[in-house]
């Protein structure tokens, strides 16, 4: 059995997705809710103004965040929102 993650351990501590607009951010609290994914729903991201975070996890319990950043740059060109919405649910859930 894999080991589980331990925040306390040197390393990697949370890992955050961009995305572009307040209503992504609620499409991905409705998917997560349907995928039956435990998450925190959408919070002010502190310090950041304007800021709008989701907090989950995967199976080995590592902190993953969808942010919002008001002022975050557009995503880079050839990148597929709903191909990248598959992945992540399939990862969560699969």
């Amino acid at each position: 059995m894999p080991a589980v993650f331990d925040e306390t351990a040197i390393g990697l501590d949370h890992l955050a997705f961009a995305v572009p607009t307040r209503a992504e951010l609620s499409d991905w609290e409705r998917r997560f809710a349907a995928a039956g994914v435990i998450y925190t729903p959408a919070a002010p991201a502190n310090p950041i103004p304007g800021a709008a975070v989701v907090v989950f996890r995967d199976h080995g319990n590592i902190q993953l965040e969808l942010l919002l950043e008001p002022r975050q740059c557009p995503p880079a060109s050839g990148t597929e929102p709903g191909a990248r919405r598959a992945a992540v649910l399939y990862w969560l859930t699969g």
